[in-house]
């Protein structure tokens, strides 16, 4: 079968085109194209994303003589992600949507004005970032085991945030919405007791005090 293949940012460049044209044997799937590039382009391509025919697919997804496929590299706010800058709910929610998709959950966490009584005015996350990224993708895989045809993603803010500011967004998809309401509550739940990040709270009088964090016997 002929495939199209088209090539964005950081792929085009490691494939040197921005488009290319080849043959697989039928019933190839997404894998095996995967291991074609790699073969041919080199190791960056094993975490490169697809969309065939503009939709979001999986690696077992099968392939189909005349398929338009997209290889995308990370998208930034996507997947997995640990940031200082500004989250962008938009784009965690398109790394999980796809056709197979009948319910999308999305779950944004915001710097509130008051915890327990006490006012705050700002917040500070400090966490061990390589760390995170590698405990953020494990507990995202963690939550697509959860259901057949589940995907999430998240990112995390670090740094200090204002009252209304964005410190996590989370997304999570399913062909049902029981699974997809469950895979993000999973997440969450996962990102504050496995998550290497502290968050310290600032009080208008100028009083600061650390809350929330990782509980380290919580770990896989």
């Amino acid at each position: 079968m002929d495939l199209r293949l088209l090539f964005f940012a950081k792929a085009r460049q490691d494939a040197g085109t921005d488009s290319l044209s080849l043959s697989l044997d039928a019933g190839a799937t997404l894998a095996d194209l995967r291991e074609l590039l790699v073969n041919r382009f080199g190791g960056a391509f094993s975490a490169y994303g697809f969309a065939v025919n503009e939709a979001w697919q999986r690696d077992d997804a099968p392939l189909h003589d005349g398929d338009e496929i997209a290889v995308l590299p990370p998208i930034s706010g996507g997947a997995a992600l640990i940031t200082d800058e500004p989250l962008d709910p938009q784009t965690v929610t398109k790394a999980v949507s796809h056709a197979g998709a009948g319910a999308v959950v999305l779950f944004l966490g915001t710097v509130r004005d008051q915890f327990e009584g006490v006012l705050t005015e700002a917040v500070e996350y400090q966490g061990y970032r390589s760390m995170a990224e590698r405990e953020l993708r494990a507990i995202l895989k963690d939550a697509e085991a959860t259901g057949d045809g589940v995907r999430a993603a998240a990112t995390h803010r670090l740094g200090r945030l204002a009252v209304g500011e964005l410190s996590v967004v989370i997304a999570a998809s399913a062909p049902h919405r029981d699974e997809a309401f469950h895979a993000c509550r999973f997440v969450i739940e996962g990102i504050k007791a496995r998550l290497p990040v502290w968050k310290k709270e600032f009080s208008p009088g100028g009083a600061e005090r650390w809350h929330e964090g990782c509980d380290p016997s919580n770990g896989p």
